[in-house]
């Protein structure tokens, strides 16, 4: 019997919930990357995500120290840039990105009928191309307008522990 690998696809905002935890989703995405890893599930994100998630990064750490200091001096500027890079770092140590080229763009111009989010439309192509078998996202209006299995992080935590539990029972 062959094996398969399980592919789930992880939208940005699961990587910001990460490495940002303020939001409502922020400990069901931690469990979800945390789960994926320590389960040999192949762990993708869209090339974009790396960009977004290291602008994020600096952005939010920036703005708190603005908020805490008043002005930012070079050292704290070279913190937050090297921090933001331990991000990228950390996502391409633990998961891989699915490359774009044009044919993601056409694939996106042909799904803005249904969809008209361009961000989106790409994370849609990125998942057809790595051919997941979950794309897991915060965006709602995504998950209703997927043309793959789409599901918050709430629902892929109980899919991750109904296999584990399953993959138990063996």
């Amino acid at each position: 019997m062959s094996y398969k690998q399980t592919k789930v696809l992880v939208d940005t905002n699961l990587w910001i919930d990460k490495y940002i935890p303020h939001g409502p989703t922020s400990e069901a995405s931690r469990e979800v990357l945390r789960l994926c890893v320590s389960d040999d599930i192949a762990l993708l994100y869209p090339m974009r995500s790396l960009v977004d998630v290291f602008w994020q990064v600096t952005r939010d750490r920036k703005n708190w120290l603005r908020r805490e200091y008043g002005e930012i001096t070079e050292a704290q500027a070279r913190a937050v840039n090297a921090d933001a890079w331990a991000c990228v770092d950390n996502m391409m140590e633990v998961g891989a990105p699915v490359g774009a080229d044009v044919s993601d763009v056409w694939i996106a111009q042909h799904l803005r009928d249904m969809h008209p989010d361009f961000e989106d439309d790409m994370v849609l192509a990125a998942a057809r191309r790595a051919g997941v078998d979950y794309l897991v996202t915060s965006d709602r209006q995504l998950i209703q307008k997927a043309d793959v299995v789409a599901l918050t992080p709430e629902d892929m935590l109980t899919v991750l522990r109904n296999r584990r539990a399953l993959q138990g029972d063996c």
